[in-house]
């Protein structure tokens, strides 16, 4: 008996005594997961920060590692790359691989969330109300997870009016609001290099700024197609 208990205790010294060095001599073997997330992570940060990019900010989360899986240290830097049909947002794969004597290669899964501003309501916005600066505000989202585009200025919102209902800390999207509805009386520019004549109109769609409705011209009852150019605005280029 005690010459068992013995080399328990000494078994367990031995463990003890032998983990560190085990755990240094594993590091100038292997790769750590770690290691292999950063040269990913590298990878993303270049292309996002790439200076024809518009993202501003992003925030990059990486799937774990199985930590029964070990990966031989290269004798050259890691490269990571993107695997065909990877995307560079939303949940996508990343590739890392060593090109050396010990060939190996691993795809992580990550996460890529692009933040930015989103313009909400600060309360119930119902059917036909005129939207104020006052009933807005911005928060950050990630826009992979929106459904549609969003506004990211106040400004762009206000004055507009509700098509559906708009419930409180609601994103507001395109399809919810209109500078522009139908049966609107509008002002109709028309510019040319020389002349710029204003004439009166009744749209005929609904539309925020930027988009091409048709409008009536109420002097010639002819129906054109004008571009808003903010509310109860549209312009006709001749």
């Amino acid at each position: 008996m005690k010459t068992s208990s013995f080399i328990r205790k000494l078994l367990c010294f031995s463990a003890i005594a032998i983990s560190p060095f085990w755990h240094t001599y594993a590091a100038n073997i292997y790769h750590s997961h770690e290691n292999m997330r950063q040269t990913a992570r590298n990878l993303i940060e270049e292309q996002l920060n790439n200076p024809e990019s518009e993202v501003k900010q992003f925030r990059i989360t990486f799937g774990k590692i199985d930590s029964r899986l070990q990966f031989p240290r290269c004798d050259i830097p890691l490269i990571a790359f993107w695997p065909k049909g990877s995307r560079y947002q939303g949940r996508t794969t990343v590739g890392v691989e060593c090109t050396g004597k010990n060939f190996w290669k691993y795809y992580l899964s990550a996460k890529i969330q692009i933040i930015e501003k989103a313009v909400i309501s600060n309360r119930r916005l119902n059917r036909g109300e005129v939207i104020s600066t006052g009933d807005l505000t911005t928060i950050e989202v990630d826009i992979t997870q929106v459904r549609g585009a969003a506004f990211s200025d106040i400004h762009e919102v206000a004055g507009t009016r509700v098509k559906r209902t708009i419930s409180r800390n609601q994103m507001i999207i395109p399809a919810q609001i209109c500078a522009v509805c139908r049966g609107d009386r509008v002002k109709i520019s028309a510019n040319t290099e020389t002349v710029a004549v204003q004439i009166d109109g009744t749209a005929r769609q609904d539309g925020i700024v930027g988009d091409s409705i048709l409008v009536e011209n109420l002097s010639s009852r002819r129906t054109i197609e004008a571009r808003i150019t903010g509310i109860g605005q549209v312009q006709v280029n001749l």
